[in-house]
Formats: C-alpha cells, sequence, structure tokens
C-alpha cells in the first residue's frame, strides 16, 4: 500500500538544513545554558572541564576538547594545542616562532600554536585572510582566558 496515497494532498519530503551544534554548559550558578557553537570564538580545557564563554558569560562542559573537535571541525573550528580550540574564522593573526607558534584572534587575545599543531593550522587559515602580526614575539602566558 502505498502510503502517500492515503493523503488528499500531495506530500512532499523536504530536506532542510542541518542545524547548528549545541554545546550545552553551565555557569556558576549551577544554570544549564544550551548554545550554538557558531557564538563560540574558543574551547579551552581547565581543571578536568572544557571552558568557553558566550556572550560575556563563561561556560564549562564535561565534553571533552576532542569530542568538541571531532563535532565541530565541519563548522570551522581547529584544535591549536592539546589544551585548545578556535574558531578559524575569528583568527586575524598568526606568528611562526622558533618552532612554535603564536596566534591573535579578532578579540586580541593571543593564544599558543603548538610545534604539532603548527603546520594543521597553516594548512587550515590557508584561505583565510590574515593580518601582518604588528608586534614582537608575545611573551609566554599571554594568553587571557576571558574574552
Amino acid at each position: 500500500m502505498n502510503v502517500t496515497s492515503a493523503f488528499p494532498f500531495p506530500v512532499h519530503r523536504t530536506v532542510s538544513a542541518p542545524l547548528p551544534p549545541v554545546v550545552a554548559g553551565t555557569d556558576e550558578t549551577g544554570a544549564v545554558h544550551y548554545v550554538d557553537a557558531n557564538r563560540v570564538m574558543r574551547f579551552w580545557a581547565s581543571n578536568k572541564y572544557t571552558v568557553f564563554i558566550v556572550d560575556g558569560l563563561e561556560l564549562r562542559t564535561l565534553e571533552t576538547l576532542s569530542s568538541l573537535e571531532l563535532r565541530l571541525q565541519r563548522i570551522g573550528f581547529i584544535r591549536i594545542h592539546r589544551a585548545e580550540l578556535v574558531q578559524a574564522a575569528a583568527v586575524k593573526a598568526l606568528r611562526p616562532v622558533r618552532g612554535d607558534g603564536w596566534l591573535r584572534l579578532s578579540t586580541g587575545q593571543v593564544l599558543p600554536v603548538s610545534r604539532r599543531q603548527l603546520s594543521v593550522v597553516r594548512r587550515a587559515l590557508n584561505s583565510a585572510t590574515l593580518e601582518p602580526w604588528t608586534t614582537e614575539a608575545p611573551m609566554q602566558g599571554v594568553t587571557d582566558q576571558a574574552a
């Protein structure tokens, strides 16, 4: 029996766009927030949690960076360090320094790029229009965790 013949009107199957990836995080009060991952600029590991900031609110999730990397690479996230995942579109400058590297986000944050990930990051940013690096090499520990 043809199921569509039971309807008095033509049945069309519509293919909708894929839903944006959602990340669940909790704030300092324990409230759960479901966030479109496209609104996140970076994820970083901190004390057994993965931390991210959305609209100035710092959230934590138990989802690992490895899991997020697999889920979010299709929307442009790249692993820059064992403890850091960033949205490639947010990268404004990249500077290799003595085997390692540094990148600057659109917020001005400067983050380290590991030696092992530097070639991957370069390939991922190959088609991006990056700004020239305008300052001297950053000092170790320059990363600012709060965006």
